[in-house]
């Protein structure tokens, strides 16, 4: 990195396509429907050097987004052309940008009324109801808070959360939570507390109040009995546009890295995850899912087998799949319209006779399927059956490693399950591997 942050920073929000500063206490503080300029000084030796960031939030205006670099050009040429620009998109934020917030970076939702105002502009920096932050990261560098919708669903015990109300601050720590999170989330929930009483929680241990802020308890994914094995997610975009089948890793990834044209493999390692773009190839699909259980049955790193791999569509995510995208927004997800003819619309053309736009998607049942074992080459498990003892020595060829158990027979499975494998498939992922595991079967 530049240095360890400890030099001179000033942040300014663009504002009626100006430079506003931002208060100090309000620094590590943005909202994702603005931009924000900040300049950082600094030493390199003797000598002075200097940094420009260019943050653009998420739902930050086409012209909030210009100013800001017009901006800060401005703010470089009144220095002699000396600084270094970089532009820093929400959810791409370097550590060094991190690192000048020690562990208090936060987004809020809403923003200010971006400077070509009409009768629907107005600022929305103050949230109505309750207000959920997702508390996501590795080390207290990378951490940080992101709004999401306060909803149940949206809890994830594999980080932590802090969920602000009208009297009380509450910071959630999931079972499987890293150190640094829990760290975080306690430093982050005294900046949103505002005197308002705070409360820690662990997961399993939340008032009724709690839930009732949240809309209700509801399912959520949980750590549960793999929490010893928890890794940090990875995601994989596959594509064969070149003529061949690619796979590519990305890195420090984010909700807009998901293409709609593309699939993608997000490996959770207790899980594996086919996302199907919504405009993606059948060719590509049923690369990505052969590809998928190829990466399970030869992972290096330990893990099982029979981890599941499961094949979703864009727009039904389930919440173990959008849990591991800081920040996800369920509106945008479900969105398939064309960028183009979007981006037309909102300067006031028309759409374009030979395309029109598709509408957004209604969103519908989440839908968490298993790859299909018959488009791998797998035996049917509906017609192929082994005892207890066989499956317990091993996988049997050809058989679906990910879903041993359910080669019993009907019966064999009532008796030890003590569910009926319909049943089964709708339990949560860690309440079957428990089962699993005492059965012998994981």
């Amino acid at each position: 990195m530049v240095d360890d942050g400890s030099g001179k920073l000033t942040v300014w929000r663009i504002a009626d396509m100006k430079k506003a500063e931002v208060p100090k206490e309000m620094y590590g503080q943005f909202y994702q429907g603005d931009s924000y300029v900040m300049l950082y000084s600094y030493k390199t030796g003797r000598k002075d050097a200097h940094l420009i960031y260019i943050w653009q939030g998420r739902d930050s205006s086409i012209d909030e987004k210009g100013a800001s670099a017009l901006l800060a050009k401005d703010l470089d040429d009144s220095m002699g052309g000396d600084p270094v620009q970089c532009r820093v998109p929400q959810g791409r934020e370097p550590n060094h940008f991190l690192t000048l917030f020690h562990g208090k970076m936060i987004v809020h939702a809403g923003g200010f009324a971006s400077a070509f105002k009409n009768k629907q502009d107005k600022d929305t920096t103050v949230q109505a109801g309750p207000a959920l932050y997702h508390i996501k990261g590795t080390t207290e560098l990378n951490t940080r808070a992101v709004t999401v919708p306060a909803d149940a669903t949206n809890l994830n015990g594999a980080d932590c959360f802090a969920l602000v109300t009208g009297d009380t601050c509450y910071t959630w720590c999931g079972k499987g939570s890293s150190a640094a999170e829990k760290k975080v989330a306690e430093n982050i929930s005294k900046i949103l507390a505002k005197g308002k009483k705070a409360v820690t929680l662990q997961e399993g241990t939340e008032p009724e109040a709690f839930w009732k802020a949240l809309g209700g308890k509801q399912e959520y994914p949980s750590s549960g009995e793999a929490a010893e094995e928890a890794k940090e997610a990875r995601l994989f975009h596959c594509c064969n546009t070149h003529g061949y089948f690619k796979v590519d890793e990305i890195f420090n990834f984010q909700q807009e890295d998901l293409i709609n044209d593309d699939t993608m493999i997000l490996d959770t390692y207790n899980e594996v995850f086919v996302w199907l773009g919504h405009d993606s190839a059948k060719e590509e699909k049923e690369e990505a899912m052969k590809t998928a259980v190829q990466y399970v049955l030869n992972a290096p790193d330990g893990r099982s087998k029979d981890t599941p791999v499961y094949r979703i569509n864009s727009g039904s995510e389930p919440p173990n799949f959008t849990c591991h995208f800081a920040g996800w927004n369920p509106e945008k997800a479900s969105d398939f319209s064309d960028p183009y003819e979007a981006k037309k619309k909102g300067l006031g053309g028309k759409p374009s006779d030979s395309k029109t736009a598709a509408a957004p998607a209604k969103k519908g049942p989440v839908v968490l399927e298993k790859v299909s074992v018959g488009d791998l080459g797998f035996l049917d498990y509906n017609t192929n059956f082994y005892a207890l003892d066989v499956l317990q020595k091993g996988v049997p060829d050809k058989c679906n490693p990910a879903v041993r158990e359910m080669y019993l027979s009907d019966a064999d499975f009532e008796k030890i399950f003590k569910t009926k494998k319909a049943d089964w498939e709708k339990l949560p992922k860690w309440k079957k591997d428990a089962a699993k595991k005492t059965n012998k079967l994981f």
